[in-house]
């Protein structure tokens, strides 16, 4: 925890200066994202989110934000490639914005969400709303399988971007497959990489240099702290990670928010 509060007081200064100085700091911030990407292991950057949501995104749990409906681009996709109806999954359902849209348009929802503070809040608000059915609480990076059977899955709003490592997303895209009709839809949103990625390359070298001294995980190109762990994708690397998770990718779009939607096959 001393890594993490240490982290966070270096990182706010730096971005402090990156405003000042018109963000001349990025080849600096770069070398010191990936310094602490390889330093802080899996348990210190999951204590890291806890502790930035808890502190820094109220908007997640105010009732505005969480009865706003969907996001336009959020509804283009759902117009496009979901049914009509039946029974959908919602991850990282956060207070539960995406499972009063959809339940408000009578589609049956299942969902879940690490964080035990958000769960609560989203099921206080469902009760209060009194529509049907609460969010379970998940293991961070996991699912929750209730044997139910899906027509379509909505991998919570920018969700995919926060779990670290392909093979822990992949598995995630394994287990939801499992739970999928075939030819069912499944929409991630993430923070899409830019074509120019050279910070991203100096974080990963810099952080890999540092995790494999002290033995930890290996940080990947699109690996960032800003302020909690997100990865950046490039168009390929959400598709490849589609396939290796069981769905054909049928969409990339940087429109509204980055995302991509899959197929079940």
């Amino acid at each position: 925890m001393k890594r993490v509060r240490a982290f966070q007081v270096l990182h706010r200064a730096l971005r402090a200066a990156d405003r000042r100085t018109g963000r001349r700091l990025t080849a600096v911030r770069a070398v010191h994202t990936g310094a602490w990407l390889g330093a802080l292991s899996n348990d210190a950057l999951a204590a890291l989110d806890e502790a930035t949501y808890a502190a820094s995104y109220a908007y997640h749990t105010t009732e505005a934000h969480n009865l706003a409906g969907l996001f336009p681009w959020e509804e283009d996709v759902l117009a496009r490639h979901f049914p009509r109806s039946g029974r959908l999954l919602v991850t990282s359902a956060g207070a539960g914005r995406e499972v009063v849209a959809l339940r408000r348009k009578g589609f049956d929802v299942d969902a879940f969400e690490c964080n035990a503070q958000l769960c609560d809040l989203a099921n206080a608000l469902l009760a209060r709303l009194e529509l049907h059915g609460d969010v379970r609480l998940a293991p961070r990076d996991g699912w929750v399988d209730v044997g139910a059977t899906y027509d379509g899955i909505v991998v919570g709003w920018g969700s995919y971007t926060n779990i670290r490592g392909r093979a822990r997303r992949v598995a995630l895209l394994r287990g939801l497959r499992g739970m999928t009709n075939p030819g069912a839809p499944l929409v991630a949103s993430f923070f899409p990489r830019p074509s120019r990625d050279r910070a991203f390359r100096v974080t990963a070298m810099v952080g890999n240099g540092v995790a494999g001294l002290l033995g930890h995980e290996a940080v990947e190109v699109g690996d960032v702290i800003d302020p909690t762990y997100q990865h950046y994708f490039a168009r390929e690397e959400a598709f490849a990670e589609l396939r290796a998770g069981g769905f054909r990718p049928v969409e990339w779009s940087e429109e509204g928010y980055g995302h991509a939607v899959g197929v079940a096959e």
